[in-house]
């Protein structure tokens, strides 16, 4: 099986210590749905591993229909994502119908303080944790992976056995 790991956008909430593309808001660099059509069909991609990334893909606006068109022809999709715009319920539901089959939510850390200062976001932490529940709580209606994303790093190191704890309490969260 292929896999294709794909970045919708460069635009982000946050702005990483760690990040490749050194965000928020980067311009001019968007994929919709046109672009993906022509990607899928001309490449015939199908039976495939779709990784959706970005910056944070939640902020491309074509993103349901993205996902459908993967989907389309049996793709396996998954969105590597912050978690903050799942925060909202029907949005978070939206993205589920349209046909993901796991989301990647990072946290980098259970302790608030320490995930916003790693994402130089001050409402990040909220906003990924009302992301990952609302995640939790949609899993009695839909099939779906919830992984965990902890990007291990010198600030965060210490923190990684109290985030494990946490996490662990959730039976539906892969870590």
């Amino acid at each position: 099986m292929n896999h294709y790991a794909l970045n919708l956008t460069k635009k982000c909430q946050n702005n990483c210590l760690f990040c490749a593309f050194k965000s928020p808001p980067v311009s001019g660099y968007e994929f919709n749905s046109v672009n993906y059509k022509k990607f899928l069909y001309d490449g015939d991609i199908k039976d495939s591993i779709i990784s959706l990334g970005g910056g944070e893909p939640t902020l491309n606006k074509d993103l349901v229909e993205i996902i459908r068109i993967f989907k389309k022809k049996n793709n396996y999709v998954e969105l590597i994502t912050n978690g903050q715009k799942l925060s909202s319920l029907s949005y978070c539901e939206k993205l589920i119908i349209s046909g993901i089959d796991r989301f990647c939510v990072s946290l980098h850390s259970i302790d608030k303080n320490k995930h916003n200062f790693l994402t130089n976001n001050g409402d990040s932490f909220k906003m990924t944790m009302a992301g990952i529940l609302n995640l939790l709580r949609l899993r009695s209606k839909y099939k779906y992976d919830l992984n965990i994303v902890y990007v291990l790093n010198k600030h965060n190191l210490e923190n990684l056995p109290k985030t494990l704890y946490f996490l662990n309490r959730f039976k539906e969260i892969n870590i």
